[in-house]
C-alpha cells in the first residue's frame, strides 16, 4: 500500500499520500487493488446468485402451496415462505412439505 503520512488539522485527520515512496510500491498496490476489486465482484455475484435462490424457493413455496398439509392462514403461509431455508434444515415434515409444494 501508499505509504501515508498523518497530520492533523482542524480536528480533521487528514493522509497525504508520500508520492516518492509510493513510486516504488506501485506495482504491488495495482495488484492487491486489483485483486480486492475481483474479491468484490465474485461476491456481489454469489449474494446474487443466493437471493434468486431464495426468492426461486418463495415463489416455488407460494406456487404449489395448496399440496401441503399446513394451514391455508396468510400469515402462516408468509412466514412458512420466508423461513423455508431453515426450516428445511430443522424441520422433517417441513421438508416433506416443501418437496410435495414444488412438485405442485
Amino acid at each position: 500500500m501508499y505509504p501515508l503520512s498523518s497530520s492533523n488539522q482542524g480536528g480533521n485527520r487528514c493522509f497525504k499520500i508520500d508520492k516518492e515512496a509510493s513510486r516504488s510500491n506501485q506495482p504491488r498496490f495495482l495488484s492487491v487493488l486489483f485483486k480486492w476489486r475481483i474479491a468484490c465482484m465474485i461476491f456481489k455475484l454469489l449474494s446474487l446468485f443466493v437471493m434468486a435462490v431464495y426468492l426461486w424457493g418463495i415463489w416455488k413455496f407460494q406456487k404449489g402451496y395448496k399440496k401441503t398439509n399446513f394451514s391455508s392462514s396468510l400469515p402462516n403461509r408468509f412466514a412458512l415462505s420466508l423461513l423455508w431455508p431453515a426450516l428445511i434444515f430443522a424441520n422433517r415434515s417441513y421438508r416433506k412439505n416443501f418437496q410435495k409444494a414444488l412438485k405442485g
